[in-house]
This record gives C-alpha cells, structure tokens and sequence, in this order.
C-alpha cells in the first residue's frame, strides 16, 4: 500500500456507532462511565480519546511500526520519554530550549539523578550530523540500540561534545 493510502485510510474506519464514513472528530474531555471505573475505552481526554487513538493507528503504519503515541503537549511527550531513564542516564539538550522543558529538565529530573548536558550548538554543527531545527529524535523500543547508541556517540563526538 503507498503512503498516500496509508495516510487516508489506516486509522480511519468508519464509525461503530454511525458507520460515518468519515470519522467524527471527539471535541469533548470527559467521557461518561458506564459505571465508576467501567469505561467504553475513554474516561478523560489526556489519557487518551479515539482521535489520539486514530491519528496514533495512522502514524504507526506510515511510520511502518506496530504502535505509536500521541500526546497533547511536547512537554507531555518528554515527560513520558524522559520518565524511561534512570540515575545517570544523560540528556543531550540545546542550550536554549523551550522555558518549560528546562524546568522541567532542572526541577524534576535532575532530582532524579538524570543529566542534562545543555549545549549552544551553532546551526551548521547541528546540520553536519543531522540536526535540524524544531527536530526531537527519541528511539525507543527500536531493533538495534546499538546502531543508536553509534549515531549519538559521533554526534557527540562531532560537536565536540563527548565527555570522558
């Protein structure tokens, strides 16, 4: 299947309730419960709602993947990526980032023992090993860590940047 019909029609089946065609878009942030704790799959729009739901079934299967995760918010999506490491785990970040993620990165994950290298990395830097602007790389759950782990340690060592 090309792309072009992935990006239409993965995700996007017809509704069970109506059989609308096009599905309907879910502008609402509750979810009544059947009962307290009994959902029909949805009880607040953060925790998930059948856009995310849609729009997540479609990415994955442009992006050839079994799953992927929408989120509301970047700040959200790196809380829930960052939240994965551990006590001294390292994260490489342009000096001059969003001022939430910066507290975000200094007020709650450092506590937890998480670094955060923050570097000004002159654009032409950033584009020798593949950074462009607005770009956020995470990998996770990929086949070969190692390849990755390759690829971050000569960007690092690229920017000068590698701590010994």
């Amino acid at each position: 299947m090309k792309f072009e019909t992935k990006a239409i029609h993965r995700g996007q089946e017809p509704d069970r309730e109506t059989g609308a065609v096009i599905p309907p878009i879910y502008a609402t942030s509750t979810f009544a419960q059947e009962s307290p704790g009994n959902t029909k799959g949805y009880d607040y729009t953060r925790s998930g709602n059948p856009n995310f739901t849609r729009l997540g079934q479609t990415l994955a299967a442009l992006e050839k993947a079994k799953y992927a995760t929408v989120f509301s918010s970047g700040v959200a999506a790196i809380t829930a990526v960052v939240s994965t490491l551990k006590k001294g785990d390292m994260v490489l970040a342009e000096e001059n980032i969003y001022g939430r993620t910066y507290r975000l990165f200094a007020r709650v994950f450092e506590k937890f023992g998480v670094d955060i290298l923050y570097a000004d990395i002159p654009k032409v830097e950033r584009e020798k090993v593949g950074i462009t602007d607005g770009l956020v790389r995470f990998s996770l759950g990929i086949e070969h860590i190692d390849d990755l782990i390759d690829d971050c340690s000569s960007a690092l060592d690229a920017l000068g940047l590698t701590q010994k």
